[in-house]
């Protein structure tokens, strides 16, 4: 995967946005969430908040910044449904 820290949070920042009001930030998210969605296996048609789990292992594996991803999260009042998709996957 060849994103930038930067590009990393400007997804999450899309993401959440789409989760919470159905709308995109920009239409410029497009290449860093389908490098995001093919390192997973997924489809360019995944669920937001599945994206939100990738991103999430992206944040805590690669970048080893899980302090970032959870703090914008919390802020955001997400982590509830992050953990139940996240516990989901799991059980799939």
């Amino acid at each position: 995967m060849n994103i930038s820290v930067i590009q990393l949070f400007v997804l999450l920042q899309d993401t959440v946005s789409h989760i919470q009001t159905g709308k995109h930030l920009t239409g410029n998210y497009h290449h860093v969430k389908q490098e995001v969605l093919n390192a997973f296996g997924y489809d360019k048609r995944t669920p937001s908040i599945k994206l939100l789990v990738c991103i999430g292992h992206v944040y805590i594996e690669v970048a080893k910044d899980q302090k970032t991803f959870e703090d914008y999260i919390v802020k955001k009042g997400l982590l509830d449904a992050y953990n139940e998709e996240l516990d989901r996957i799991a059980v799939d």
